[in-house]
This record gives C-alpha cells, sequence and structure tokens, in this order.
C-alpha cells in the first residue's frame, strides 16, 4: 500500500502546509472553474449575421428540396455574410423552364410581385430591420443555367420605398 506523502514547503506555516491528495483535489477544482470560466467569457454569443447564415443552413437541411408550385421547387437557402445577403436557390421546370415564356415583360413583372411580398411579408420582419439584400436566383431544370436573378435591396423594400 503505498503512502500519501505530506509537502512541506519551506517558510509555510504548518496550519498552511497540505497533504498533497488535498493540495491536487483543490487545484483540479480551480483549474475547472477556471477553466469553464475562460470558457464563458470567450464565449462568442451569435450575432446576427451567423444566426442568419446557420439557420439558413438548417432550414436547407430540413425542408429542401421543397416544392413551392408544378413548376417550382425551393433546392436551397443560404446567407452571405460578407454582403447581408440571404440568396433563395429555385428550380424551374415544365411551363416555366422555357425562355419563350420567361420573357422580359414577364421577368420584370414577376419582379414587381416579388419586390412587393418583400415590402408585405411579416416572416422577413426580422431581415428587413437589420436592412439585408434578398437575392431569388432561378436555375433551368432543362439546361442548369440561371434563368432569372431578381436582387431586392433595402432601399427597394425599406418603408420610404413602399410609398413610391
Amino acid at each position: 500500500m503505498r503512502k500519501h506523502c505530506t509537502c512541506r514547503i519551506k517558510g509555510l506555516p504548518s496550519h498552511l502546509q497540505h497533504n498533497e491528495n488535498i493540495s491536487m483535489k483543490k487545484q483540479n477544482i480551480l483549474l475547472g472553474l477556471l477553466g469553464g470560466a475562460a470558457l464563458f467569457t470567450a464565449c462568442d454569443f451569435e450575432n446576427f449575421d451567423k444566426r442568419c447564415q446557420r439557420e439558413s443552413e438548417e432550414y436547407t437541411l430540413q425542408n429542401c428540396p421543397q416544392r413551392i408550385d408544378p413548376c417550382t421547387v425551393l433546392d436551397s437557402m443560404k446567407y452571405d455574410i460578407p454582403t447581408r445577403t440571404l440568396k433563395y436557390y429555385y428550380t424551374l421546370e415544365g411551363l416555366l423552364d422555357s425562355a419563350n415564356v420567361l420573357t422580359d415583360a414577364v421577368v420584370g413583372d414577376f419582379r414587381e410581385e416579388l419586390k412587393k411580398d418583400v415590402v408585405n411579408s411579416l416572416q422577413l420582419k426580422k431581415y428587413k430591420e437589420q436592412r439585408i439584400n434578398f437575392n431569388y436566383i432561378y436555375y433551368s431544370k432543362a439546361t442548369g443555367k440561371t434563368s432569372i436573378e431578381i436582387k431586392i435591396s433595402p432601399e427597394e423594400y425599406s418603408p420610404a420605398a413602399s410609398e413610391k
């Protein structure tokens, strides 16, 4: 059986001298508390942009692909921190997957309707309050190329813009 040695520090009064096991336990507890405090203070509370990035990734994993209508599928969402842009990626198929249908006039009307939807959306309120950009990208299922890309900036959906 191993004996526990008693460590003595020269010059330290005897009532402050500790058994090595007790000192080690106290040291481990102290290190644990200090480590926990360091972790707590070093904890990077998630800012708005990081939260948007995480939530868009989670939404994509849980809900995509998601059929919107017979001709449109939401493939994914992504939040781009440097540009502060929430991007929606769609695939067009069937009737809408045609350059003959997607004329400049049709795309222009669609852009105006999409802008109105952003202006009036309660679901996008927290994003609009933070003045982020929205980007809607529609790919052709047949060609894999971008058919439509619509960007909506804060200047377009802010209250002053909706009064125009």
